[in-house]
């Protein structure tokens, strides 16, 4: 961690805000990846198996049709009626060959492939053996027709027992996409949870070692500044003692002027500091405002799967509906049939046939219906978590508004710190109208100005991690505070002075100010 200690201020905060985003950025990415995965399963859902099951649904509807039609031409004596039986019953051999033809084409497995080929296979041979018996009742020749009925009792038959197999193995295979599906979702909460989690542990990990960081240096600051204190009494003291050295005073006073040239550059420095910093919060502002926004795309697009998993349900409720209507109408064949008597026996073995597969059409309809329900309420929970990553972003978004706000509070202090300078100016000009009557002892206010001066460069050295551009005002007012009491502590003799003195003291002091202040604004303070 030692590279971390040698990071400023500002680099640390932004190191903490850019792990949190990218913690963030990253648990948004994978949840999108698996949103994603999800959906691939959806839609092989619908269209490996609710498109396959609905073809393959009014195939078996065709396929009754033809035998209901078959039957009622050997059961018409006029051949107006017959040969309308066998156009209707043309109609649904062409609407069988025509469905059943997408079905084929959706057969992906070799499961899938060799049951439609047995379809197929049975188809011609019952589609022919249709149109002979049509055609013979076309001819007159009922009891033929009537004697080869039985011969399509085998056919109809194997086509159940193949449509049965076919909708068991596409129940397997969607019980095979909602267990991947599941397994997928489970996989991505854990992860998930665990990033989150240790994103969590870091972020706390981080502000408690740079709480640590700053407490320290604050209490190296502020007993840096008790000995800062200490020395300018001390220079205050020797100060009450000058009373020649004009000359030497006057060359203090360049020096001064020079340090003023010095304090000038560095808050232009720090200026221009805060200028950057502010320029990098509205940076980071505009980035974390951006993420909001692709947060808000990723939960319209959760909005829109909803949707159309919804509409795949009300499909299948159409379905349900669709058999129950086949039932019905194979409830009154049966009756009919029953009305026939004798002749009708075959038809109503026919109508009980269809009665069932109907049956079983809608109990298949409805489990597929409970699956896509479910998927439905796992995809309205990942919209849930979307909708919780973007409020959390929506949190991050204000804490870069307010750091934004501190970094324009800190440029206006820069400014106020410039106007500090043209006081200092005219603190300058007072020191020069004092120099005329400034006397002795400039050895002993050399030497502790050395010292203050070593003092202010340790203080340097610790605050330039830090801002303490008030805390270094105060410290100033303090020393001052602490001159003027040692000033009424004088012996009575000494309050005799000239008035000159008095001011040279007075000029000293706001010196004295003007090197706290100096020290608070050099190159380091500005680390935001």
């Amino acid at each position: 961690m030692k590279w971390f200690h040698r990071l400023s201020a500002r680099a640390r905060l932004l190191s903490a805000f850019l792990l949190v985003a990218g913690i963030l950025g990253g648990v948004s990415i994978f949840t999108l990846a698996k949103m994603e995965a999800i959906d691939g399963f959806v839609e092989k859902t619908y269209n490996d198996g609710l498109l396959q099951v609905s073809a393959i649904k009014e195939a078996a509807i065709d396929f009754s049709e033809i035998g209901r039609n078959m039957l009622l031409a050997c059961t018409e004596r006029e051949k107006a009626d017959i040969d309308s039986t066998r156009q209707n019953m043309e109609g649904h051999l062409s609407a069988f060959a025509t469905g059943f033809a997408s079905v084929e084409q959706g057969a992906q497995t070799a499961e899938e492939k060799k049951l439609v080929e047995e379809i197929k296979e049975h188809f011609t041979e019952y589609a022919a053996l249709a149109r002979g018996i049509a055609a013979q009742a076309a001819k007159g020749e009922i009891d033929a027709a009537v004697s080869r009925v039985e011969q399509s009792k085998s056919f109809v038959e194997e086509m159940e027992k193949n449509f049965t197999e076919f909708a068991h193995l596409k129940e397997a295979q969607a019980g095979a996409v909602h267990e991947a599906s599941e397994q997928t979702y489970q996989a991505s909460f854990r992860l998930v949870t665990a990033l989150v989690s240790a994103g969590t542990l870091l972020a706390v990990g981080f502000g408690w070692v740079m709480a640590r960081w700053f407490g320290r240096a604050l209490v190296q600051v502020s007993s840096i500044a008790d000995t800062v204190a200490t020395a300018s009494q001390q220079l205050a003291a020797a100060a009450e003692e000058l009373s020649s050295g004009a000359q030497e005073q006057a060359s203090s006073l360049e020096e001064t002027a020079s340090s003023l040239e010095e304090i000038t550059a560095t808050i232009q420095q720090n200026a221009d500091n805060a200028q950057q910093a502010n320029q990098l919060a509205n940076n980071s502002r505009g980035v974390a405002e951006k993420g909001g926004e692709v947060v808000g795309r990723a939960v319209h697009g959760m909005n829109e799967i909803n949707a159309s998993s919804k509409k795949i349900a009300d499909i299948i409720t159409t379905i349900d509906e669709i058999a129950f209507q086949t039932n019905l109408l194979a409830l009154n064949a049966a009756v009919e049939a029953a009305r026939a008597g004798e002749q009708g026996r075959g038809f109503a073995v026919v109508a009980g046939e269809v009665r069932n597969l109907a049956q079983r059409s809608a109990a298949a309809a409805k489990e597929i219906k409970g699956l896509i329900q479910d998927s439905v309420a796992k995809v309205e929970n990942g919209t849930r978590l979307v909708n919780q990553s973007g409020q959390s972003l929506e949190e991050i978004v204000g804490s870069v508004k307010r750091v934004t706000d501190i970094v324009s509070e800190i440029a206006a202090a820069s400014r106020e710190q410039a106007s500090g300078i043209e006081q200092v100016n005219k603190a300058v000009t007072q020191m020069d109208q004092v120099t005329q009557g400034n006397a002795s002892q400039t050895e002993e206010l050399s030497s502790t100005a050395e010292a203050l001066a070593a003092q202010a460069a340790q203080l340097q050295q610790v605050v330039a991690q830090f801002n303490l551009v008030k805390q270094g005002a105060v410290s100033a007012k303090k020393a001052t505070r602490s001159a003027a009491a040692s000033r009424g502590k004088r012996p009575a003799a000494n309050a005799a002075k000239p008035r000159r003195e008095e001011s040279l003291e007075d000029a000293v002091e706001r010196e004295l100010v003007g090197i706290a202040a100096d020290g608070c604004s050099r190159p380091g303070f500005e680390q935001f």
